[in-house]
C-alpha cells in the first residue's frame, strides 16, 4: 500500500477558470495513475519523460471548513 498527495480542488462548476483547473488535474492524475500501472508491469520507457507522481484528487463544491482554510493559508506561509 502506497500513500498517495491528496489534492482537493473546492469546484465552481459555474467558473470557466474552476473548469480549466478540474480538467488540467483530472489530465494530469491520469496521466500519474497511467504511469504507476506501467511501473508496477515493469516498463520503464516513461522514464525518459516528464514524471509526476500518483495523487489522489478530491473535488468538492463545498466552501472549505475554517480548520482547511487555515491549513491552505499556513501552507502558503510556509512556502514564501
Amino acid at each position: 500500500y502506497k500513500l498517495h498527495n491528496v489534492i482537493t480542488l473546492f469546484h465552481k462548476a459555474s467558473s470557466p477558470a474552476s473548469l480549466r483547473v478540474y480538467t488540467l488535474l483530472k489530465q494530469a492524475s491520469a496521466i500519474a495513475s497511467e504511469y504507476a500501472t506501467e511501473d508496477q508491469a515493469n516498463n520503464y520507457s516513461h522514464q525518459t519523460l516528464a514524471h509526476r507522481e500518483e495523487f489522489e484528487l478530491n473535488i468538492t463544491e463545498d466552501p472549505p471548513t475554517a480548520g482547511q482554510l487555515r491549513g491552505i493559508l499556513e501552507y502558503i506561509g510556509t512556502q514564501r
